[in-house]
C-alpha cells in the first residue's frame, strides 16, 4: 500500500490504515481518496469544455464562408426547443442515475473506503452512460449528436432544469 499524509496529524500513514497510528485518528487517508476523486471529476470535466471549447473552433473554421444560421436553427433535424428539451432529460436522467448509484453504494464518513469509493463512483459512470445511450436512441440520435447538444447547452448557458425534492 502507498504512504499519505493523515488527514488529522500529518505524519505519514498506510492509504489503508483504518486508524492513524500516530494520533488515533479514524481513516486517516479518506480525505485524500475522497479529493482524489474529486480531482478525477474535476479532470473529467475541464476535459469536456476543453472539448466543447475545441469543437465549436473548428466548427467555426470550417463553416466561416457558409452564410450564418438563424439562431434557432435546425440541429439533427430537431428545433432549439426539441434540443432543450433532450437537455432537460439527460439532466434529470444523470441525476438520477447518480442518486441510484449512490443508493446502490452508500459512501458515510464510518464506512468510507477507497474500494467502496471506486464501486459507488463506477457504478455510478455506467447507469449515466446507460441513459445518454437510452436517450440518444429514444430520440434518434448518435452519441455525438447528444454531445453537441450539451456543447450548445454549455455554450448557450441553458438553464438546469430544477432537482427533485
Amino acid at each position: 500500500m502507498a504512504l499519505t499524509k493523515c488527514r488529522e496529524c500529518g505524519d505519514k500513514v498506510s492509504t489503508g490504515a483504518i486508524k492513524c497510528p500516530h494520533c488515533g485518528v479514524k481513516n486517516p487517508a479518506l480525505s485524500t481518496h475522497l479529493t482524489n476523486i474529486i480531482a478525477a471529476l474535476g479532470v473529467i470535466v475541464i476535459c469536456i469544455f476543453l472539448f466543447v471549447y475545441i469543437s465549436k473552433g473548428c466548427d467555426a473554421l470550417f463553416e466561416s464562408s457558409a452564410p450564418k444560421a438563424a439562431p434557432k436553427e435546425i440541429k439533427f433535424g430537431l428545433s432549439e426547443s426539441e434540443r432543450r428539451q433532450i437537455w432537460h432529460e439527460m439532466i434529470v436522467a444523470e441525476d438520477r442515475a447518480t442518486q441510484e448509484g449512490e443508493a446502490m453504494y452508500p459512501v458515510t464518513v464510518q464506512n468510507a473506503n477507497r474500494e467502496l469509493l471506486e464501486k459507488q463512483t463506477e457504478e455510478i459512470m455506467v447507469r449515466v452512460e446507460k441513459c445518454r445511450d437510452e436517450l440518444a436512441r429514444k430520440y434518434g440520435l448518435t452519441r455525438q449528436q447528444l454531445t453537441r447538444i450539451v456543447a450548445e447547452a454549455t455554450m448557450n448557458d441553458w438553464p438546469m432544469p430544477p432537482l427533485p425534492d
